[in-house]
């Protein structure tokens, strides 16, 4: 486990971060999804599990081999955020972006909690070693529980680069956020310097894009960017529903591609 070793000085680097700017381009409609994920009151809704990792930390890729385990369940909403801050150890991480750090010291502060990698967040209420698969186990099975919020994907429309999501949720969120996440569903990465030098990483579900979105309206889609390099059949949707205290009231998944 890699702990930050000068807390100060990346307390103050968290505060600088400020939130993406996102930019529309235009284009023909390319694909219609269909949602993978359905949350409604009868239904258990999902578990969303946010590992925070870094391709230049060793302690990492056990975390992300229990992650892609775990993706397969289809009661389980996984994301994998890839942290900025240990390009120092020789290797700049591809997925990486400061606003994935900032995200995490958000959660710090919430959960009263360390910054350190691998670190995995569970619905917004718990933290833990991303690698603890017993740990997390215990935790899934407790957090596995209905209530009467929900939130579903309608359908996704790609336009060129912009992503409209169509959703509608319900129920007593109050002053909840959405937050609208595009993430990578297949990665695979030759690393070629730092602690994992010579390793070739797997990964599944990586954030590429994230969005807050402070108006929930059920008549307006949600809009994002997706990624120059990426395209939509190799691209998933993920909506959660997030109180100001971080915990998630409900989220879903859907492929970009329909499949």
């Amino acid at each position: 486990m890699h702990v930050i070793e000068n807390m100060h000085t990346l307390k103050l680097f968290s505060l600088a971060l400020l939130i993406c700017n996102c930019v529309n381009a235009p284009g023909p409609t390319q694909v219609r999804n269909n949602p993978t994920i359905a949350t409604s009151a009868s239904e258990q809704p999902p578990v969303v599990l946010e590992l925070f990792t870094s391709q230049g930390c060793s302690s990492c890729p056990a975390a992300e081999r229990v992650l892609n385990d775990l993706a397969a369940n289809k009661n389980i909403i996984t994301l994998s955020y890839h942290v900025d801050y240990w390009g120092r150890l020789g290797w700049k991480d591809t997925y990486s972006d400061p606003a994935y750090s900032r995200r995490q010291y958000e959660y710090a502060s919430a959960l009263s909690s360390g910054v350190y990698t691998p670190q995995l967040i569970i619905n917004g209420e718990k933290e833990m070693v991303g690698s603890n698969r017993t740990g997390i186990n215990e935790v899934i099975k407790n957090a596995a529980v209905q209530n009467d919020i929900t939130l579903n994907i309608d359908s996704a429309i790609v336009r060129g680069r912009d992503v409209k999501v169509f959703y509608h949720a319900k129920g007593e969120y109050g002053d909840a956020k959405l937050n609208l996440v595009i993430i990578e569903t297949q990665t695979s990465t030759e690393v070629l310097a730092g602690e994992n030098r010579g390793e070739k990483l797997p990964g599944k579900n990586v954030v590429r894009y994230f969005k807050t979105n402070d108006n929930i309206d059920n008549n307006r889609p949600l809009q994002g960017i997706l990624p120059a390099d990426l395209s939509p059949g190799d691209a998933s949707v993920v909506l959660l529903l997030q109180l100001a205290d971080k915990k998630i009231l409900a989220a879903d998944l859907s492929a970009l591609n329909g499949k």
